[in-house]
């Protein structure tokens, strides 16, 4: 059984990030706990720092894709986004950590 089934068969969404730095990324969370419609990652370091957002799209069954949003959007302001940190997701769906 790979990760991702058993992630399904304990009753856990799965979100795959797709684009950016996430890209190929996953993020599971409890089925019962609503997905935010934009992910913000920030990538801090001796620089400035650079904000990436992901919006959610919907797929059949359970979870869904977070797609990169295009340059030149405004980060929102609002409770609709939720923050992701690197150690907050796994490098793929056959990923043990």
């Amino acid at each position: 059984m790979t990760s991702e089934e058993a992630s399904l068969d304990g009753g856990r969404d799965v979100y795959w990030f797709v684009g950016g730095p996430l890209d190929g990324r996953v993020h599971t969370r409890e089925a019962a706990e609503p997905a935010p419609c934009t992910v913000r990652y920030t990538h801090l370091h001796e620089g400035p720092k650079i904000v990436h957002l992901y919006d959610l799209h919907e797929v059949a069954g359970h979870g869904g894709e977070y797609r990169l949003r295009g340059p030149g959007t405004v980060v929102p302001d609002d409770d609709t986004s939720d923050d992701i940190r690197d150690g907050d997701l796994s490098n793929g769906p056959d990923d043990a950590g």
